[in-house]
């Protein structure tokens, strides 16, 4: 086995582009919280500054990144966040638009809800048709509408007041059923539909620019837009994505072990040349590691 510790020699190193694939999660563990320690050492001793590349949609993703960032100190200095929605959205051109304006239904009963920065409105039944939630500041957030007790749709409002996107469900169903996704102008960038099974990617002038079956399909397709030969990939054996990662990127694919098993796509991809293993797996796994003529970066936490 292998073992690389100290500074790693790169080649043409203006020239590489890193990207460490991964979820951000809001009040995260301590464990979590050393994972992320232990990889930022890794990094910062190779001099690899991975963008830190997500593919998931949420409003408070920003923000998570920046308590990453700033207050929990778990990235190396100039990490940059890399979200496939907030990617999308940004080949759009920023046109002039009304902002998002919320004007309450005089026939509805308004109930402040005790606990949150939510306002319910009631009909006269006492049913909740409508709730208003506002972000800490006192900007809107979203509003849901309601209908049975059961959510219809929820629009959501991005931190400068615009249209993010709108989410719809089916009286019968739980989770949402289809959503779009809006530029800053107010134009579809995407389209997603769970029950039709078909994710559509619109170009600015409203053509479709590509349809697929499956999320997995278009976050591949965007994470091929972004990786190259000249890539370096991190992600967790664990990851949803991986296996699908190591079959289908260019670049090199650097999987972070942190159970004591190796992955099947790792034995089956002889282009994996180094891993990045938990110290206290390493020793476990030394036999299968060094039968796959890996070298290892010890991840110490």
């Amino acid at each position: 086995m292998k073992l690389f510790n100290r500074k790693a020699k790169e080649v043409q190193p203006e020239e590489q582009h890193d990207f460490f694939v991964t979820d951000l999660v809001n009040n995260m563990s301590e464990d979590t919280g050393r994972y992320f320690l232990g990889l930022k050492k890794v990094y910062k001793d190779r001099d690899w500054v991975p963008s830190i590349v997500t593919t998931s949609w949420r409003t408070d993703e920003q923000p998570i990144f920046r308590s990453y960032q700033k207050e929990d100190h778990l990235f190396v200095k100039d990490t940059q966040l890399l979200n496939l929605y907030v990617d999308l959205r940004s080949k759009f051109h920023n046109h002039p638009r009304e902002k998002v304006e919320f004007t309450p239904d005089p026939s509805l009963i308004p109930v402040k809800n005790v606990g949150s920065n939510s306002v319910s409105y009631k009909n006269e039944q006492n049913e909740t048709v409508q709730k208003v939630t506002y972000r800490d500041n006192g900007q809107l957030l979203k509003i849901d509408y309601f209908r049975y007790a059961r959510s219809l749709r929820v629009d959501m409002v991005d931190k400068n007041g615009f249209m993010e996107a709108t989410q719809h469900y089916g009286l019968n169903t739980d989770g949402w059923l289809s959503r779009d996704f809006y530029s800053y102008d107010g134009r579809v960038y995407l389209s997603e539909n769970r029950e039709e099974r078909s994710y559509w990617v619109l170009a600015p002038d409203g053509a479709i620019k590509a349809v697929f079956d499956t999320p997995t399909d278009l976050i591949m397709w965007w994470l091929s837009d972004k990786i190259d030969t000249n890539s370096r990939v991190m992600i967790n054996q664990e990851n949803i994505l991986f296996p699908t990662v190591v079959k289908q990127l260019q670049g090199e694919i650097i999987p972070i072990i942190t159970s004591p098993t190796i992955s099947e796509a790792i034995k089956n991809a002889p282009y994996i040349h180094r891993v990045i293993v938990e110290a206290h797996n390493a020793k476990l796994l030394e036999k299968q590691l060094e039968e796959l003529n890996l070298e290892v970066i010890l991840l110490e936490y």
